[in-house]
């Protein structure tokens, strides 16, 4: 089973709770760079 980890990213000036596969927190991070 997939634990699922909660990672808030900001967009636009607002913070989005994503839920994503536990590993892939500093991926989602690094794409909401470029947002």
């Amino acid at each position: 089973m997939t634990e699922i980890a909660t990672v808030r990213v900001q967009i636009l000036g607002r913070e989005f709770p994503v839920a994503c596969p536990a590993g892939q927190e500093h991926e989602l991070e690094a794409a909401a760079e470029f947002v």
